[in-house]
């Protein structure tokens, strides 16, 4: 194994290649420094940053990798599960009109 720095300059074990559903994750303790950090700096900027607001609604797309993928989520989720919001624009691509960004079906 070899140990390379990762974004933030942290020293990362290099174990393989990474799949399109996985990832490498740094170890716990280094985690939450990291997360411990982040949260210092954020409050030490409380008052100088303002919130995104999203205008609404927003056009949200899902494209997948292949046709055949499109298909499935199509006959196997998006006909069982009728909450589930979108249309099929293409071969790939499903999209969703969300008005409200608290939408618990905004996960297409």
């Amino acid at each position: 194994m070899s140990t390379h720095r990762n974004e933030f300059g942290h020293p990362q074990e290099a174990i393989g290649p990474v799949g399109n559903h996985s990832g490498h994750s740094s170890q716990s303790a280094v985690t939450r420094r990291m997360i411990a950090q982040g949260v210092q700096a954020a409050i030490a900027q409380r008052g100088r940053i303002k919130p995104y607001k999203f205008e609404t609604p927003v056009k949200v797309p899902l494209q997948f990798e292949s046709e055949q993928e499109a298909d499935n989520d199509e006959l196997f989720g998006r006909s069982t599960r009728k909450d589930r919001p979108g249309i099929r624009v293409d071969d790939r691509t499903f999209e969703a009109t969300i008005t409200s960004l608290l939408d618990p079906n905004l996960a297409l």
